[in-house]
């Protein structure tokens, strides 16, 4: 997944959640969101192509640690 479709994603799920609130204040804090989220993708595609890879969400990112056989 590109970073920008992440970002475009991101602004997605706060769209959605900003149709669901009953809430003015968190409504216009999410709308705020949308229009950053849209920008930085936005931006991110122009200066870069969207070329840069984003890591699989649900994936930990933390590189498992081997254990060596050698003695201590």
């Amino acid at each position: 997944m590109l970073l920008a479709q992440l970002y475009d994603r991101h602004a997605d799920e706060c769209a959605l959640a900003a149709e669901r609130t009953d809430n003015p204040r968190h409504r216009t804090m999410l709308i705020k969101l949308i229009d950053e989220w849209r920008q930085a993708a936005q931006q991110l595609r122009a200066t870069e192509d969207g070329a840069v890879s984003a890591p699989e969400l649900g994936h930990s990112s933390r590189r498992k640690r081997r254990r060596s056989n050698k003695p201590s």
